[in-house]
């Protein structure tokens, strides 16, 4: 859906299309990110990732912002069916994010 004008500009609706949203303010603009919170939002889900390796702490969120807007409750370890696909596109993301950073 890259590319595609949003429905409250002219363009279709998609329940598929996916709103990233990204934290890396503390990396370098010269290297990968390796400090970074990237959140996918898609329908009614926001599935987030946090990779934070001075904590050593990488993990998801999953909420669903219709059920539960303050985002209160996790639901990636009772529901980690929803959050397969989204999971995989996240992080393929990240990983095109990295791409030119790559040797």
């Amino acid at each position: 859906a890259e590319g595609q004008l949003l429905p409250e500009l002219g363009g279709k609706p998609d329940e598929e299309r996916g709103i990233y949203a990204m934290d890396a303010k503390t990396n370098s603009v010269y290297r990968a990110l390796t400090r970074v919170s990237l959140a996918l939002v898609r329908g009614n889900y926001r599935l987030t990732y946090y990779q934070y390796p001075d904590s050593d702490y990488r993990g998801f969120e999953l909420y669903d912002l219709g059920a539960d807007p303050d985002e209160l409750h996790d639901l990636y370890p009772g529901k980690p069916q929803v959050a397969v696909q989204m999971q995989a596109d996240l992080l393929q993301k990240l990983a095109d994010v990295n791409r030119p950073f790559q040797t």
